[in-house]
């Protein structure tokens, strides 16, 4: 199942740009919850896992799969970064800035995640090559 939102988000289909940002950001959250157990709980991965499965346009086997990753369970053809790379690789500077601001407001709306808030927003400014973009272009203006 993770191969096929794999597909989805590297070529969107007719569900158009929301869905194509929803399913990323579900997944960007999956990935974050497994890789950094160091910076989140164990409720706030539940939370998340539970988030994915709710809050965003997913199909049930797409969210089922989500849900596990970021419940640290062994998922089948998951490589590390898998998502991150892609979103980095296939999306905008401007569709990953929105991508961020979607998880930035997800975070600050949930009790068990507000506390991580910040510690996400910084993950995912390097993941997605979003401080390092705006390095470059302040080094270019300045």
């Amino acid at each position: 199942m993770l191969d096929s939102v794999f597909r989805m988000i590297r070529r969107p289909g007719p569900a158009g740009p929301r869905a194509r940002l929803d399913l990323a950001a579900a997944a960007i959250l999956s990935e974050a919850a497994r890789l950094k157990t160091a910076l989140l709980n164990e409720e706030e991965r539940q939370t998340i896992a539970a988030l994915v499965r709710t809050r965003f346009m997913l199909s049930p086997p797409a969210a089922g799969a989500l849900a596990d990753l970021a419940s640290d369970k062994a998922v089948e053809a998951y490589r590390v970064g898998m998502f991150t790379d892609l979103v980095a690789e296939v999306f905008t500077r401007e569709d990953r800035q929105r991508l961020q601001e979607l998880v930035e407001r997800l975070f600050s709306s949930e009790p068990a995640l507000a506390r991580s808030a910040a510690t996400m927003r910084d993950h995912l400014s390097t993941v997605l090559a979003l401080e390092h973009e705006s390095n470059d272009s302040e080094a270019k203006a300045g």
